[in-house]
């Protein structure tokens, strides 16, 4: 994405319940997930960097995108016990942009967020 200013990853899992004689049933459905970002909209993007143009098109015409967010680990070795927060995210699916909207204001840079609705499973796992 162009110069991301801030991003969320949402993910939810769909929950059923029934209350019985027995006690409450729980049902777990699938995971969604439907990650959002601002970004500030570049002047001259590099070939390599997505703008709100791009974000735009994929989403007229329905296009399947990737989505990644990695974090190299920043805590202890995996198996100690411990990590700090930003250790180990992998978060990696598939998806389509479904929103996508651009932000004016004076005295500010043009802006954009978009919002990337996941399909199929979320691989947690790097």
């Amino acid at each position: 994405m162009v110069c991301v200013e801030n991003y969320s990853v949402p993910v939810a899992t769909t929950v059923t319940t029934t209350d019985t004689f027995c006690g409450r049933a729980v049902g777990l459905g699938p995971r969604d997930f439907t990650p959002t970002l601002s970004a500030v909209c570049e002047a001259v993007p590099t070939a390599t960097q997505m703008t709100y143009q791009d974000a735009l098109v994929a989403q007229i015409n329905g296009d399947l995108y990737e989505f990644l967010v990695e974090v190299p680990g920043t805590g202890p070795a995996p198996g100690s016990g411990s990590l700090s927060v930003g250790s180990q995210i992998y978060l990696n699916g598939q998806g389509y942009f479904t929103n996508t909207e651009l932000q004016g204001a004076v005295n500010d840079v043009l802006k954009f967020t978009t919002t990337f609705t996941g399909q199929g499973d979320l691989d947690i796992t790097p």
